[in-house]
């Protein structure tokens, strides 16, 4: 019996890092768009407690649209990402398996 010999495939060592560039990206983009939603919405606008960050006051009201537009964008990239990745090549659902030795169950009566 000869087995054939594959070389394991190299992971690319950056794919981490492209990640979390992902996610903060996703993170000023929804910071940057949820301005106009606070603005236009008067509940968020009223909203006058935040984070003082630079001299500047962020409202809570804007870091809670901004963290639901991330999570929503979040979502659609993991989901993207999963479907463009496919299958795993290695199924084992439809690998042959030896048979099974069924032992007949005890009775105890």
């Amino acid at each position: 019996m000869s087995v054939e010999y594959k070389p394991p495939k190299k992971v690319n060592v950056m794919l981490p890092v492209f990640g979390l560039v992902l996610a903060i990206a996703l993170a000023i983009l929804a910071f940057v768009l949820s301005e106009p939603i606070v603005r236009s919405v008067p509940q968020l606008r009223d909203i006058k407690a935040g984070v003082r960050v630079g001299g500047e006051l962020i409202s809570w009201g804007r870091l809670l649209v901004a963290g639901g537009m991330w999570t929503v964008m979040m979502t659609f990239s993991y989901l993207l990402v999963a479907v463009l990745a496919g299958r795993d090549p290695k199924d084992t659902s439809k690998m042959k398996l030896p048979p099974r030795k069924v032992q007949p169950k005890k009775k105890d009566y």
